[in-house]
């Protein structure tokens, strides 16, 4: 009887743990919908929705952004803020030859744009080379720094 609770304490807290390497995605809408000017299509469904398809870096004031397969996660004014769009399809960039390469994001009211520029483009903060620019705008400020797809 005791080998019994023991082995359903240990099947328990084996199926009760999530695995810390692959965060939990919740893939319900944003409440401001974006809409992508180059990716109005019937898509098939993404298919790995963990998986980083480009990232943005800029600095003064510090800003990072993320691009996942269906969302995107803009840390801004060296963290004191973010935006985190979600339901978003970006397997017409993922499948292109061109990728991301003059892509734009917008929010309805223009009021939120994410677009990268044809590179080339040098980091301020560590000097690397990247393939594209990138300037995303949140109300009246404006963001600029470099793009990239990892590898």
């Amino acid at each position: 009887m005791r080998s019994l609770t023991l082995l359903s304490i240990i099947v328990f807290t084996l199926v009760s743990c999530s695995d810390p390497e692959k965060p939990k995605v919740d893939d319900a809408p944003s409440q401001e919908t974006l809409i992508a000017i180059d990716t109005i299509k019937n898509l098939p469904a993404v298919k790995d929705s963990t998986t980083l398809v480009l990232m943005g870096r800029g600095s003064e004031p510090g800003w990072i952004c993320e691009f996942y397969a269906n969302r995107v996660r803009f840390v801004y004014d060296y963290g004191k803020d973010s935006i985190i769009i979600k339901g978003m399809n970006f397997t017409y960039q993922i499948e292109t030859p061109n990728g991301f390469e003059s892509f734009k994001l917008e929010s309805l009211r223009k009021d939120t744009i994410f677009e990268t520029l044809p590179g080339p483009c040098t980091e301020e903060t560590t000097g690397e080379s990247r393939s594209m620019k990138m300037q995303i705008t949140v109300g009246k400020k404006t963001y600029k720094g470099c793009a990239w797809v990892p590898k």
